[in-house]
């Protein structure tokens, strides 16, 4: 389990997840703030996957990029132990509430 999920948050599937939001913080931007954090040495933005559904759980799916969202790191420590609420989790969007906000992120589909 910690290999498969080291594998997806700082592998090849995380790699692709952020390139795919333009390493942007899904939570940011839904809120209407600047969703890029600071750009990395490399030149990219710094951003964090999360799993939505907590790896721990080890239900089906849980490690598919269905399961996953880009983060800043302030949100993503707010995700785990702050104030946010998972409403929906349907196949294409989750709908949460953080800091008392309702917001709807949709799913990271691959092409």
């Amino acid at each position: 389990k910690q290999r498969i999920s080291s594998f997806i948050e700082r592998g090849s599937i995380a790699n692709k997840v952020k390139k795919l939001t333009n390493y942007k913080c899904l939570v940011c931007e839904a809120l209407g703030q600047n969703p890029h954090s600071f750009i990395k040495t490399n030149g990219d933005y710094y951003i964090e996957t999360h799993h939505v559904e907590p790896v721990s759980t080890l239900k089906i799916g849980v490690l598919s990029i269905a399961n996953l969202m880009t983060v800043c790191a302030n949100h993503h420590r707010q995700l785990h132990y702050g104030n946010s609420t998972i409403l929906e989790d349907t196949e294409k969007h989750f709908k949460l509430t953080i800091d008392e906000e309702t917001i709807i992120i949709k799913k990271i589909k691959i092409s």
